[in-house]
């Protein structure tokens, strides 16, 4: 029976231990489950930064020299010596090559002995052709040709009395318009006199207009006085006023037929005057006529002399030009310019022998040896400017809204990993249609150092946007909702994560600009823990609970 007993106490202790320890799990679980714990266990957090943010097109394309020049062969000889080789760098006027010159020299020797022997003859001709002009010259210029002395005898004889002609005119002229010339001295006098007579009447005019005047106011005021004493009851005996605008008509009436009488005598004096001046105008237009057709008479006589006399010295001066076009004639044939031009090509073209560097850079083709010949206008070597050089690229339709000339571009060259900085100076107007797709061929210049070589492949790249201090965070932090706006994880201020809407900005692909919705140094987390999702730690949490408890039971 007390073995039984202790057995059921040993039995009943080992229930209240396990029960113990069994509670004690539950405890550490319900502890570790539902106690705070940190919110972003199992998520990759990451901060919002300043960054520079680049994006841009790239296109491909070989390296070209900018300019290229081949070296022109001027004569075809034999090349005697060859001073460079293909990579070797010149400046302009290095000599290239020499060639032989033996053919050219043995010319201008013959060009020489021939021009000399020419130049002896023509000094010969020359000498009498100026011979003969220096005579005909010298007989002319001292006077001793005949026609031309006698010409210029009747012409002064015509002039002089031409000039006499028009003296005679003149002072018969002045004569008549002061009346002292004999012929129309009568006339003259004639009119002074009807123009003073006429000047007399226009005066006794002037006096009667007056007197009527006067008359025509005393007449006036004798009315005035009737009728103010006709209004005056005072005065009975009007006679005297009655008498005294009577005597006033009859002065006016008296006065007004002398003004008739002095106005006829007005007329009769312009009508003499007039007549007068007619015949002083006649006289003196009969004077002058005979006088004006004298000048005429001489001035014809006068102008057919110097006519006579042009004639004569024309006709020696032509015959002075005659000589003197015999003497040209000779000196332009005998003029050896062409073969002094031809001679000195000769010696011109002896620096044709001698092939030099038309511009600097570097020997990047050579095409003669010592001992070859050289043809006039073919190309001996090629030389290329291997600093400047140009890349010729096409641009696509969707790039070309954002590419202009003189835009900077970046250019990486693969095969020497270094990188330059170009300019684009060209985009064509007209596009080149491939597969439904309108591409521009474009140029790029760019200064290169010793190793880039023609011929390379490069990348081009034309930024597209450079935004700097951009306020960003990567790419991978952003979600999206169902309406394509965007949003990132956040803890909220109690340490649990929230979802935060943002406004994105440009992106590199890499990293996206937050223009709203953050600021510099808050903290993104991306969403997911070591299975993908946030909620799938909430779960997992919860099922551990339910385990625990489960056990309990």
């Amino acid at each position: 029976m007390r073995a039984r007993l202790k057995a059921v106490g040993q039995a009943l202790w080992r229930h209240k231990i396990r029960t113990v320890i069994v509670a004690l799990v539950v405890i550490f679980v319900l502890v570790q489950v539902l106690l705070p714990r940190d919110a972003t266990s199992g998520m990759t957090g990451e901060t919002a930064e300043l960054r520079d943010i680049t994006t841009y097109n790239s296109f491909v394309g070989n390296v070209e020299a900018d300019s290229e020049r081949s070296v022109l062969a001027k004569a075809s000889a034999e090349t005697l010596e060859v001073l460079v080789e293909e990579g070797d760098t010149v400046e302009e006027g290095d000599v290239i090559a020499t060639l032989d010159t033996s053919d050219v020299e043995y010319s201008i020797a013959q060009k020489e002995a021939s021009l000399a022997s020419t130049q002896t003859t023509n000094e010969y001709n020359i000498k009498d052709a100026q011979t003969n002009y220096d005579n005909a010259k010298e007989a002319l210029d001292s006077g001793l040709n005949s026609s031309v002395v006698s010409a210029k005898s009747q012409m002064d004889s015509a002039k002089e009395a031409y000039e006499t002609a028009k003296s005679n005119y003149s002072s018969a002229k002045s004569q008549i318009n002061n009346g002292t010339y004999s012929a129309t001295a009568s006339y003259y006098t004639a009119r002074s006199e009807a123009k003073a007579a006429l000047a007399t009447a226009q005066a006794n005019l002037e006096d009667g207009e007056e007197e009527a005047a006067a008359c025509e106011a005393d007449l006036e005021e004798a009315q005035a006085a009737l009728e103010a004493a006709q209004a005056d009851e005072t005065i009975t005996d009007l006679s005297s006023y009655e008498a005294a605008v009577t005597a006033a008509q009859t002065a006016l009436t008296t006065a007004q037929t002398n003004l008739t009488s002095l106005e006829a005598a007005v007329t009769s004096a312009e009508s003499a005057y007039d007549t007068a001046c007619d015949q002083f105008d006649s006289a003196k237009e009969s004077a002058l006529s005979s006088l004006s057709d004298s000048v005429s008479s001489a001035k014809t006589t006068y102008d057919n002399a110097k006519k006579s006399y042009n004639a004569a010295v024309l006709a020696a001066e032509q015959q002075l030009e005659t000589y003197e076009n015999s003497l040209e004639k000779t000196e332009a044939t005998a003029d050896t310019t062409t073969s002094e031009l031809e001679l000195q090509n000769l010696y011109d073209s002896l620096e044709d022998y001698t092939i030099t560097a038309p511009c600097s850079g570097t020997i990047t083709e050579l095409n003669i040896s010592e001992g070859d010949m050289t043809t006039n206008g073919l190309s001996v070597a090629t030389i290329s400017n291997l600093n400047a050089m140009t890349i010729s690229i096409t641009v696509d339709e969707y790039s070309i809204i954002n590419t202009s000339v003189g835009s900077e571009v970046t250019i990486y060259v693969d095969s020497i990993d270094s990188t330059y900085t170009g300019t684009l100076t060209w985009i064509a107007d007209t596009a080149t249609i491939s597969n439904g797709v309108s591409f521009y061929e474009a140029e790029v210049s760019f200064t290169a150092d010793d190793l880039v070589r023609s011929g390379m492949s490069v990348e081009v790249r034309l930024t597209n946007v450079d935004e700097k201090d951009a306020l960003s965070i990567s790419v991978d932090a952003l979600n999206y909702n169902d309406d394509n706006t965007a949003y990132v994880y956040i803890l909220d201020e109690d340490g649990n994560v929230v979802t935060q809407a943002v406004t994105l900005g440009v992106s590199d692909g890499s990293y996206v600009q937050i223009t709203d919705g953050l600021e510099e140094g808050d903290s993104v987390f991306l969403a997911g823990s070591s299975d993908g999702s946030i909620s799938s730690t909430m779960e997992s949490r919860a099922e551990m609970v339910s385990g625990v408890l489960g056990t309990g039971d």
